[in-house]
């Protein structure tokens, strides 16, 4: 995971980059849905799954994506829709959690 984000260049530049981007995000997906306990989350309502992520996930997440706004400033950020349209719309690796 390090080395595809520390390599310099676009995709088209380097070939080790085209060949990590191939397989890194399908395999850090897979792997999470294999480690994923669906047996103990079944058990779970959904206001107490979400509770159970809000301080791990949910939390540091959108620090992640107000904060990422706040130094990006797309046009219009710190207005009710920038706001809105930066949680649907996550900014470059912040789209992984709600995919997720």
């Amino acid at each position: 995971m390090i080395a595809g984000h520390v390599l310099q260049g676009t995709l088209e530049d380097s070939l080790a980059r085209t060949l990590i981007y191939s397989f890194h995000m399908p395999l850090f997906i897979g792997i999470s849905g294999f480690l994923f306990n669906a047996r103990s989350a079944v058990g779970y309502t959904l206001p107490v799954l979400l509770g159970k992520y809000f301080f791990r996930v949910i939390v540091p997440w959108s620090l992640a994506v107000v904060i990422y706004g706040g130094l990006v400033g797309r046009g219009g950020f710190w207005s009710a829709a920038g706001i809105v349209k930066s949680f649907l719309f996550p900014y470059y690796h912040l789209w992984f959690i709600p995919a997720f």
